[in-house]
């Protein structure tokens, strides 16, 4: 499965709205986004990225706001150069599976309004989450590595990049 979107795809539900639904059987379902995925909810209804038990690929390299939930499977989200990932609800889980996080140098995480990202239960390899680009955190922030069978997850939260925590709040 192979969506590439460089437009635009809005989702509007008053309970709960799904941008992009990605499943695959067999093999691999990837988004390559160069557009806008943006969604419309309650807060933790907001989910712009929503995958099942297979293998999602998610490389942004435009704007995306919501969540992304995937289950089982070795999952990975890449954001590139030009990227942002708006991240402002704290429903984003990537679930069991030895999982990866990527923000390249020009990539933009943005985690807002107690935005957090669950990486899930890992396998053997761990998951991991390289910063190369800019995590900027406006208020509470959250970034959960996970837990490798009753042990915390082997690999760190690994930076390259700026964590900006200035928010210019009052």
């Amino acid at each position: 499965v192979l969506v590439d979107n460089s437009g635009l795809i809005t989702a509007t539900d008053a309970d709960y709205a799904v941008g992009v639904s990605l499943d695959s059987t067999s093999g691999v379902a990837t988004l390559v986004n160069s557009g806008v995925i943006r969604t419309h909810s309650i807060l933790d209804g907001e989910v712009a990225v929503s995958g099942a038990d297979g293998v999602q690929h998610v490389l942004n390299y435009g704007d995306i706001y919501g969540a992304a939930i995937t289950a089982g499977g070795d999952d990975v989200f890449t954001n590139g150069v030009g990227g942002t990932w708006h991240v402002t609800n704290h429903s984003t889980d990537f679930g069991d599976g030895d999982d990866s996080i990527q923000n390249q140098l020009g990539g933009t995480i943005e985690l807002a309004f107690h935005g957090a990202i669950h990486l899930g239960a890992s396998g053997p390899a761990g998951n991991a989450f390289i910063n190369e680009g800019t995590i900027r955190v406006l208020g509470h922030g959250l970034i959960d590595m996970g837990a490798s069978g009753s042990a915390s997850n082997l690999l760190p939260l690994e930076n390259n990049g700026i964590i900006d925590f200035v928010d210019g709040s009052t």
